[in-house]
């Protein structure tokens, strides 16, 4: 019945305050979301957010069970794509937000519920699995948590160099997109009135990696990763192209109703062609040129998933892993190292599903545990708001 007392409270200020439509519309969304959660959710966003999830598990398999058959590694090779496809989904849902956001709101009203909204859905996941890579992991796999320790703590261990818990670079750059973005989304007018202003970002990181590239001999990993992969600065051309598309859905969201499978398809060409012009390793032009490429492709999936339509059959599934992807993300690559240290003499099916049924066992524990008890808890703080 707590969803009945949500909506019942939301049409209760709806009525009586003028002034907080951001928080309401969040709170509308929430109480619906508790009655009929899968049928508040585009199916076609949770097929995306699918592929990208099951392409991360599937690298993670490949780095750490070295039996795995040869078909299964060269998916795999191309699994870190799906980091990208996530970049682009965060920037499109996180912009909408903003931007459906109410612009009388003032300022520091829009800015905290902006944060509270995000800060309680990603926080308390990372800070567990964190603690765990700090103070259990080393015990499991009887080797010490390398990397600046202190860095995890405040998102900087993209600039600063990534030890273990190496899946949390793409976690910087998002949390630093909840930072800094709405800074200005809240306080430019003009931002929401010049789409080209959006962009930006995506030109900035664009001219750097030609700095970089130009000035360093990357010939393949590691360098690639920590002057190209990591760093914020270099690689915010997916989450600039969501915000983007966020903005201008009004201009394309009819051909999309129109063309949805179209699109989904031409952008899963255009994203597998740019990943077969920078494979085995960008390097050269295609260090420069690959996120943005993959930027690209990944919008135009994003553009038809959005109003994509799924079989009945197969909503449920994808509605599941989608839910489940964050934890899954966090939680996979500890336990492939497990497997990688202590597994190696077990069949390749039989390690991989002990790794991914502890995936996600620990995925949809942690959510009932930690993640879902936290989103309650963000709801009635905005409540307060009210």
């Amino acid at each position: 019945m707590s969803y009945v007392l949500h909506l019942s409270l939301f049409l209760y200020y709806d009525i009586v305050l003028e002034d907080l439509n951001y928080v309401r519309l969040h709170l509308y969304n929430r109480a619906i979301f508790y009655m009929n959660p899968i049928h508040t959710r585009s199916s076609g966003l949770d097929l995306l957010r699918s592929i990208a999830i099951i392409s991360v598990l599937v690298l993670h398999q490949t780095q750490a069970i070295y039996s795995t058959p040869e078909w299964i590694k060269i998916i795999g090779r191309y699994g870190w794509s799906g980091v990208d496809i996530f970049f682009v989904l965060s920037g499109f849902l996180i912009g909408s937000q903003v931007f459906k956001a109410d612009s009388n709101i003032p300022f520091l009203s829009a800015l905290k519920t902006f944060w509270i909204k995000r800060w309680y859905r990603t926080l308390p996941l990372y800070f567990v699995v964190l603690v765990f890579y700090l103070f259990i992991k080393p015990t499991i796999l009887q080797f010490p948590f390398q990397g600046n320790s202190w860095t995890y703590f405040f998102f900087l261990q993209n600039l600063f160099g990534i030890g273990d818990f190496p899946q949390s670079w793409s976690l910087c750059i998002e949390e630093h997109f909840y930072l800094i973005f709405p800074l200005f989304a809240f306080s430019i007018p003009k931002l929401k009135k010049k789409p080209f202003l959006l962009i930006i970002p995506l030109i900035l990181s664009f001219l750097i990696r030609i700095y970089i590239v130009s000035t360093n001999n990357i010939q393949g990993e590691p360098s690639l990763s920590y002057l190209i992969r990591f760093p914020t600065y270099t690689n915010i051309d997916g989450i600039s192209m969501g915000v983007f598309l966020a903005y201008t859905q009004d201009y394309w969201v009819s051909y999309a109703k129109r063309y949805a499978l179209g699109l989904f398809t031409a952008g899963i060409v255009f994203f597998s062609i740019s990943l077969f012009l920078v494979s085995p390793v960008p390097i050269g032009i295609w260090a420069i040129l690959f996120p943005t490429l993959l930027a690209c492709g990944a919008s135009l999936m994003t553009m038809g998933a959005s109003k994509l339509n799924l079989p009945k059959a197969i909503t449920p599934i994808v509605y599941w892993i989608s839910l489940g992807s964050y934890g899954m993300y966090l939680w996979n690559n500890v336990f492939m190292r497990a497997a990688e240290k202590y597994l190696q003499n077990v069949h390749w099916v039989f390690a991989s599903l002990f790794c991914y049924g502890l995936t996600i066992l620990f995925a949809f524990i942690t959510y009932k545990l930690v993640e879902e008890p936290f989103l309650k808890l963000r709801d009635k703080i905005l409540l307060k708001r009210v």
